[in-house]
């Protein structure tokens, strides 16, 4: 890291006051926007890319989130904290934290990837928040201060989630309707992948006694099958309750307390956007 690169470094972390976190290693922090294409293009067989780092930031990710729905809902059964967790590490809430922290400023990428877009594509973004949230918890960051972090970047997500209109994964739920409406089979499907492996994107159909109800694409398989879980959901059982109304009041078995973690209360949030796409050779659907 050159030394205009490092003061890059350091103006970034002032800006969004993570030396509160304690003290960072700023290679870390870099690493965590080289993208693939970066390494490529500079032949560099020492430095890595931010890949390494968004592996360990995804499970750092979900810990941060179990521990802090863990204290957060003492009387919550763990079913529904690993529904509200589905809600939480998304890629649309990744997308959101680092539109915030304006990562796409700091990401490095190759020609080709910058002229194309890359800074404010929303896969790259997401895989960048990961590794750095990996960055700083390899930095040795204290976990309290840590997951104060990540409920101030997520706090939108955070908020749907305890609000309860999506504390149920779209899987989960279509699976209830349709054992509850008497059907026999639900199954979902991978229909294609694109992409370099880097920027993946899938397509997934969802078929309820063997008939295709809903696709959609996502970043990642599971990701695919929670929106064609959603667009199936919408077919199946509209929902007669606008977005602008549901969950205006948090439902009261979630007794939820204050949070040392959380004394302001953060949250106040709109839902994320679907993003998913209808698929044309069933003009029947809306």
């Amino acid at each position: 890291m050159d030394g205009k690169r490092k003061e890059d470094m350091e103006r970034f972390i002032l800006r969004h006051n993570l030396n509160r976190l304690g003290e960072l290693d700023l290679e870390l922090v870099d690493k965590a926007f080289h993208h693939p294409s970066y390494i490529a293009e500079r032949g560099d067989a020492v430095t890595d890319s931010y890949q390494r780092l968004e592996f360990l930031g995804d499970a750092v990710l979900g810990m941060l989130v179990a521990r802090y729905l863990y204290r957060r809902f003492p009387d919550l059964l763990e079913g529904d904290m690993t529904r509200m967790r589905s809600v939480v590490v998304c890629e649309a809430a990744l997308v959101k934290a680092a539109r915030k922290l304006n990562l796409g400023a700091v990401i490095q990428l190759g020609k080709g990837e910058r002229l194309t877009g890359g800074a404010v594509r929303p896969s790259i973004l997401a895989d960048c928040m990961e590794a750095l949230l990996g960055a700083l918890f390899l930095s040795g960051c204290d976990l309290d201060r840590l997951t104060q972090f990540m409920v101030e970047i997520l706090h939108d997500s955070i908020k749907a989630a305890e609000r309860g209109g999506d504390i149920r994964d779209y899987k989960s739920r279509l699976q209830e309707l349709v054992q509850k409406n008497g059907a026999k089979r639900l199954t979902y499907f991978i229909v294609s992948e694109s992409g370099p492996d880097h920027n993946k994107v899938f397509c997934a159909g969802v078929a309820v006694n063997d008939e295709e109800i809903a696709r959609a694409q996502g970043r990642t398989k599971q990701d695919a099958e929670q929106k064609a879980a959603k667009i199936a959901l919408a077919e199946l059982q509209p929902d007669p309750q606008p977005d602008s109304q549901r969950g205006q009041d948090p439902p009261e078995s979630l007794n939820v307390p204050q949070d040392p973690l959380d004394p302001l209360g953060f949250f106040n949030i709109p839902r994320d956007p679907p993003g998913f796409l209808k698929n044309p050779q069933y003009p029947w659907r809306r």
